[in-house]
């Protein structure tokens, strides 16, 4: 575990078959992953997830059961965070965007130097108003069925033609709403 103003980052490292009994997370957290996939089981759902990094909000509880090894580690926000960010009106687990990872291993990479602590916490920082960001953006209803088709079918690559048959819409429209 390593403190750094702005964030608190706990470890894990989890083998395949993992089980992580029911646990709640205390502040809101940006909670990232590699490998799995894991079922995760909480108060509104229980499912197979995949997803990288997540907005969990304060108090967020869920189990897990880990398919793969995997390693995961929490950005807990701070108090000044939280404020700062207006995160405590985020209340729902939230998938954020492939392009915060970027963000996710440059602070991960900034770790192991101590001395850099300053950067540390400007990186982290930058991250969480990215999230936060992302949180408050308003995206169509049916992104989350888009993506998880994407995911679904990662083997094949899916037309734009097919996934906007089947949502329903064009594939002019689906690329430039995408987009």
């Amino acid at each position: 575990e390593a403190a750094l103003p702005g964030a608190v980052l706990p470890l894990a490292d989890d083998e395949r078959g993992a089980h992580v009994p029911g646990h709640s997370h205390g502040p809101p957290s940006l909670v990232y992953g590699v490998g799995g996939p894991c079922l995760e089981t909480s108060t509104s759902q229980h499912c197979a997830v995949r997803r990288r990094l997540t907005y969990l909000p304060a108090g967020y509880t869920h189990a897990l059961d880990y398919v793969g090894p995997t390693q995961v580690f929490a950005i807990e926000a701070t108090p000044a965070t939280i404020a700062a960010l207006g995160l405590s009106a985020f209340e729902h687990a939230t998938p954020l965007p492939a392009s915060l990872y970027n963000q996710v291993w440059a602070l991960l990479l900034r770790l192991g130097r101590p001395e850099r602590e300053a950067e540390l916490a400007e990186e982290a920082m930058r991250l969480w108003e990215q999230a936060a960001y992302h949180l408050g953006a308003r995206f169509p209803t049916w992104l989350p069925a888009l993506v998880e088709m994407l995911h679904e079918n990662w083997h094949r690559r899916p037309s734009a033609t097919e996934l906007a048959g089947q949502l329903g819409f064009s594939p002019q429209f689906l690329c430039r709403t995408f987009k």
